[in-house]
């Protein structure tokens, strides 16, 4: 039945990128210029128009699962650093990035490249690779053939070496992410100031302890573990910015490849706090809410913003924190943070956002 509906799609995009090449003026029917935002957006109108709703559904309802199985565990681990007086705020928010970060890697289509950074280096691969008992014994440390193989993916294992290297076909399933996960965590590690290429945690932290963020807006990007970085962001700035601090996830309004949906993204927030007591708090004196951005494809459109994302916004920003508290005043400007999950792509759909 998808396949049905995928191949006139198919012939319909294909045929509107043709027109786009054909067209010198770099300009569509109602004579604007045709930007990618456009070329994303009508793929998923053509999607839609053709019946093909949420391709990712099932993909995104199980990365979820494993997602919200790893979750308590990160929330004891936070906490529990976050209670050590000899930690630095540095070092704390620090891990909640790393979560951030390897939490994004997960994409859907991109296990081989997910692989590849977790287990790989420059000559060989870690990563056992087959289906069935064969591969369960090889996740779990055990090895792979008749006779059985120590240490696999090692080149110089007994039984003629057997190893991967980074030509081989990668497998992640489902029962892998966890462990993936873990070893992605350790990849993108923070090990020292600018292990990583962009570093501004020090910046962030130093703002953090003077002036909390009391007013943040993050737009979520993927489903999974992506979305499990963005709710422990949340959760750890509402810890940081106080009772006062309110704190609102966004998620596309209808599916778009492997984005978070706003149902989807409500669905996983009310699971975590069922096993989350601090979320849960948070969640019940708002502190932390979801809700949709309004967006219908994989690029974010700050000009086309949902009216219930607009109207959290202006609120917030408009009302006092607390009126018997001479320390708390208006909301200023300084006081918000805009948080763009892996959207790389978003300073490039939004020149023109403020037209």
């Amino acid at each position: 039945r998808l396949l049905s509906a995928f191949r006139p799609w198919e012939e319909a995009y294909f045929q509107f990128l043709e027109d786009i090449r054909n067209n010198p003026t770099g300009e569509d029917i109602g004579g604007e210029l045709i930007t990618l935002l456009h070329m994303v957006e009508t793929k998923e109108r053509l999607l839609r128009q053709f019946g093909i709703e949420d391709m990712f559904k099932a993909i995104k309802s199980e990365e979820n699962q494993v997602a919200l199985s790893m979750y308590p565990q990160l929330c004891a681990e936070l906490d529990q650093l976050y209670r050590q007086s000899d930690s630095s705020l540095v070092h704390k928010i620090q891990r909640v990035f790393e979560i951030c970060l390897a939490g994004n890697l997960f994409d859907a289509g991109s296990a081989a490249a997910v692989a590849d950074v977790a287990y790989c280096d420059d000559e060989a691969c870690d990563l056992p690779i087959g289906d069935g008992d064969d591969a369960a014994a090889a996740a779990n440390g055990g090895g792979v053939g008749a006779e059985g193989v120590d240490g696999v993916g090692n080149k110089e294992t007994s039984n003629e070496g057997v190893g991967y290297n980074k030509d081989d076909v990668h497998s992640l399933k489902s029962s892998r992410i966890a462990d993936t996960f873990k070893k992605i965590c350790e990849r993108v590690e923070r090990t020292s100031l600018g292990a990583w290429r962009y570093d501004s945690v020090q910046a962030i932290a130093e703002r953090l302890e003077s002036k909390p963020w009391t007013r943040v807006v993050i737009f979520c990007d993927n489903a999974g573990a992506d979305l499990m970085g963005m709710v422990l962001l949340a959760r750890q700035l509402a810890v940081l910015g106080g009772p006062h601090a309110r704190i609102l996830l966004a998620a596309n309004e209808s599916a778009a490849l492997n984005d978070v949906t706003f149902q989807e993204l409500e669905g996983f927030l009310t699971q975590a706090a069922r096993e989350d007591l601090m979320l849960a708090e948070q969640i019940q004196n708002g502190q932390v809410a979801c809700a949709t951005s309004g967006q219908q494809s994989t690029l974010l459109d700050l000009g086309r913003c949902s009216n219930e994302l607009n109207q959290w916004v202006v609120e917030q920003g408009t009302m006092r924190t607390d009126s018997d508290d001479d320390d708390v005043g208006e909301v200023s400007g300084e006081d918000w943070l805009v948080v763009l999950d892996g959207m790389g792509r978003s300073l490039e759909s939004n020149w023109n956002a403020g037209k």
